[in-house]
C-alpha cells in the first residue's frame, strides 16, 4: 500500500513538472512574440524616417 502511494505520488510529480515546463515554454513563446510585435512598429517607423529624407 505504501509503495503504491509513493509510486503514484512520484508519477503525479513527474506529470506536474512536465505540464509546468510546457506551460512555461508557451508563456516564453508568447512573450517573445509580443516583444517582436512591439519592436516591429519601431523598426518600421525608423525605416520610414530614414526613407523620407532621401525621397
Amino acid at each position: 500500500m505504501f509503495k503504491s502511494t509513493v509510486r503514484g505520488t512520484y508519477k503525479f510529480a513527474q506529470k506536474s513538472r512536465e505540464m509546468f515546463a510546457e506551460a512555461h515554454e508557451q508563456v516564453n513563446d508568447i512573450v517573445a512574440e509580443v516583444k517582436a510585435e512591439s519592436k516591429a512598429p519601431e523598426s518600421k517607423t525608423a525605416a520610414d524616417g530614414r526613407a523620407s529624407p532621401a525621397a
